[in-house]
C-alpha cells in the first residue's frame, strides 16, 4: 500500500510538551518502551525524537499534586 508521506502535513502532531515529576525516570522509561532518542538540548532541557523523526518533544517539572496537563502542537500549513 503506497500511502502519503505525513512529514509535514497540516493537521498532524509535531510536538509534544510531557509533565514529569521525575524527568530522568521519564525519560529512560520512554526510551525503553518506544525506543525515543533522548537528548539535552543547549539550555539543559531534556527533549526527544520519536523512532521516525515525525515527532519531538520535551519534558517539564510538574511538582503539584493536581493531575498534570499536556501540550501538543500541531503542524499547518497556516493560518487563514
Amino acid at each position: 500500500m503506497n500511502l502519503p508521506s505525513l512529514a509535514y502535513q497540516a493537521g498532524k502532531i509535531c510536538y509534544v510538551k510531557i509533565p514529569a515529576t521525575n524527568i530522568g525516570q521519564s525519560a529512560d522509561f520512554y526510551a525503553r518502551v518506544f525506543g525515543w532518542q533522548i537528548r539535552q538540548r543547549g539550555d539543559g532541557s531534556t527533549a526527544f525524537d520519536d523512532t521516525v523523526s515525525q515527532v519531538s518533544g520535551a519534558w517539564s517539572s510538574c511538582r503539584r499534586k493536581a493531575r498534570p496537563a499536556e501540550s501538543r502542537s500541531i503542524w499547518m500549513a497556516g493560518i487563514f
